[in-house]
C-alpha cells in the first residue's frame, strides 16, 4: 500500500515534455537586477516599510507585479505648499497696506515685530521649496 501511494504520487508529478502545466515560478525566465549603495538600500527599505510592506523584497515584488504603486506625492505636495505660501505672502501684503493706510490704528510692538518678519520668512521658505522642486 505504501508502495502504491508513492507510485501514485510520483505519477502525478509533471515531467519535462509531458505537456502538463508548470508553476508560474518555473515559467519565469527573466531576471531584473540593479546595483545600489548601502544608503540607497536603506532608503529603499524605509520606503517599503512606509508603504506598508514588511520588506523591500515584498515591495519590489508587488511593484513589479502591479500590486503596488510608487507615487511621486512629494512633488505634488511641495507644489501645493508653495501655492499656499504665495497666498500667505499676499495676506501679509494686505496687512501691510492696512497698516500703512492707517486702517489699523493700534498695534503692539510685539505684533509689529512679528509682522515685519513674515515677508522674509515666506521668501526663505519659498526659496527652499523651489530648490526642492528642481
Amino acid at each position: 500500500m505504501i508502495r502504491g501511494e508513492l507510485k501514485t504520487h510520483g505519477a502525478n508529478m509533471a515531467r519535462a515534455g509531458d505537456g502538463k502545466p508548470r508553476s508560474e515560478k518555473r515559467r519565469a525566465t527573466h531576471r531584473i537586477s540593479k546595483r545600489i549603495s548601502a544608503d540607497e538600500w536603506g532608503a529603499f527599505q524605509e520606503r517599503a516599510r512606509a508603504e506598508g510592506f514588511e520588506s523591500g523584497q515584498q515591495f519590489l515584488n508587488a511593484f513589479i507585479l502591479g500590486n503596488a504603486e510608487v507615487k511621486n506625492i512629494q512633488r505634488r505636495d511641495l507644489t501645493l505648499i508653495l501655492g499656499h505660501i504665495g497666498k500667505l505672502g499676499s495676506n501679509a501684503n494686505q496687512i501691510a497696506r492696512h497698516l500703512n493706510s492707517g486702517k489699523i490704528k493700534t498695534i503692539s510692538p510685539e505684533d509689529l515685530k512679528f509682522l515685519i518678519g513674515i515677508p522674509g520668512q515666506i521668501e526663505t521658505l519659498g526659496k527652499m521649496l523651489r530648490n526642492m522642486l528642481k
